[in-house]
């Protein structure tokens, strides 16, 4: 009975990872862009809020990168004995970031397209811990760890404000995350260690660096998913845009492992479903330095939320130490479709491109 009940509990967790979601509310601001933009300015307010839409899920990624806890790792030699049933990790991980480079954008047959894409290595360095609740059952002689039960957490550190070619404006708020681990085989002489984890992560205050020196003249158009703010924008030359983002997500995560004299090998299956509240600006008009009384025009985004879910698959190398173990991980996740009125064709981002994720790692059971 007790195998069951966690095993529901796991799975009312992991329903939080729910199917693959459009990002498409993201792009109806720029269906209701407000008097005094052309038609073809449409175009760059669908630039922006792509550049938003691709970095949720890819933000969400770098917050939980692959196994919170690697899986064939194996027990340390040693054991501090301070906290039975405890055991901590350090993490330095990094996760790759693409999006169409919001200042360099060209008016081409009518549409405002990116000419460029941006590309960053986003670091993050985290601080994990495990508490094991029970440690599951034996099946049968060969088959134990069923229903073992794990407590998961974790705190992070995302210097993106240290990326100056990626456009952020500063670093984020700390990238926490809480979840469980469930066994659903303990590795023995014939048989792998199979895990299941379902972790929550929030990464709060993301922002890119403002597009205009000053906003002006705002004038405000409510709507039931979002606001609309436009004015003037000075200091702006060419066409630019930004955006912030409080990303949160459910990462679930199904791994496989074994040791091999020492070396631990494991292979692992992920679900990415990412959300975020969002704000962005597209100023599409300011093709040079503007000052009043002719400065560029801007929109305002904000109140908006989206959800998308993504897949990933990653695999890790383990070396047992005196004291725990050292772990390389490696990954990829899967990219996504383009908005609608976004025209990849024309641009030099493609959403549909996944990106590389990754991490370097030490464990030790306290």
């Amino acid at each position: 009975m007790r195998t069951r009940g966690l095993i529901a509990l796991v799975a009312v967790l992991a329903g939080g990872a729910g199917p693959l979601a459009a990002q498409h509310e993201l792009a109806a601001p720029c269906g209701a862009l407000p008097a005094g933009f052309a038609p073809e300015q449409r175009t760059h307010c669908i630039v922006v809020a792509q550049a938003a839409a691709a970095a949720i899920p890819q933000l969400a990624q770098l917050a939980s990168l692959g196994g919170p806890v690697a899986v064939g790792a194996g027990p340390s030699t040693l054991r501090l004995g301070l906290l039975p049933g405890v055991s901590a990790s350090l993490r330095l991980g990094a996760a790759q970031l693409r999006t169409p480079d919001l200042r360099d954008s060209q008016t081409r047959s009518g549409s405002i397209v990116p000419d460029r894409q941006r590309t960053a290595v986003a670091p993050l360095l985290s601080l994990g811990a495990s508490l094991a609740v029970t440690p599951g059952y034996q099946v049968t002689p060969t088959a134990g760890g069923v229903g073992a039960l794990d407590l998961l957490g974790s705190v992070g550190w995302a210097p993106l404000s240290t990326l100056g070619s990626a456009g952020f404006a500063e670093d984020p708020g700390p990238a926490l995350g809480v979840g469980v681990r469930l066994g659903l085989l303990r590795e023995g002489f014939a048989t792998p260690e199979v895990a299941l984890t379902v972790m929550y992560h929030t990464l709060g205050g993301v922002a890119t660096e403002r597009a205009c020196g000053e906003e002006r003249g705002q004038t405000q158009n409510h709507r039931d998913d979002y606001t609309l703010t436009s004015g003037d924008c000075a200091g702006a030359v060419g066409a630019v845009g930004d955006f912030d983002l409080d990303v949160r997500s459910w990462s679930t995560r199904a791994a496989v492992g074994k040791r091999f004299a020492g070396l631990g090998l494991a292979a692992g299956l992920g679900y990415e479903r990412a959300s975020a509240d969002v704000s962005f600006l597209s100023a599409p008009g300011a093709d040079r330095p503007r000052a009043p009384p002719n400065p560029a025009r801007y929109v305002r985004a904000t109140r908006l939320e989206a959800s998308t879910g993504r897949f990933s698959a990653f695999v890790n190398a383990s070396r047992s130490l005196l004291l725990g173990s050292a772990v390389l991980e490696a990954g990829w996740m899967q990219g996504g479709d383009a908005l609608p009125g976004f025209g990849s064709a024309a641009s030099a981002f493609d959403p549909g491109r996944g990106t590389f994720f990754g991490s370097l790692g030490v464990r030790v059971a306290l």
